[in-house]
């Protein structure tokens, strides 16, 4: 399973769109996160200290702004969120919450800085 979950960290949007080298790449720990529909991935208040790159499924991220407005993404395979600059305390502002069975890879916002 860990050369599959390698396999399609190397191939994403996500490492052409940050620049990731393929020898840095071989260092990052990802974990994989099982979540079935309805599952919170994380609250508004939350450390914002992971991304999310989704495998299979679909995660919804719900924000609302002052008024009570909400602002609804949605993410599916080959697409990532929760991608945050590692030198600041950063909380989230939005809820995630899994819209199907869905299959995430986690990784730290410190392993994948440029």
């Amino acid at each position: 399973m860990e050369n599959k979950l390698t396999s399609i960290l190397k191939s994403s949007k996500l490492v052409d769109d940050l620049n990731i080298s393929h020898e840095r790449l071989n260092n990052i720990n990802a974990k994989l996160v099982t979540l079935n529909e309805g599952d919170i991935l994380f609250n508004v208040g939350d450390p914002a200290d992971m991304t999310y790159l989704v495998v299979d499924g679909e995660v919804k991220t719900i924000k609302k702004d002052e008024s009570g407005t909400e602002e609804i993404k949605s993410y599916s395979a080959e697409s990532y969120f929760g991608l945050e600059k590692s030198d600041e305390e950063i909380q989230r502002n939005e809820q995630a919450v899994a819209s199907k069975g869905t299959y995430l890879l986690a990784i730290d916002n410190y392993e994948i800085e440029a």
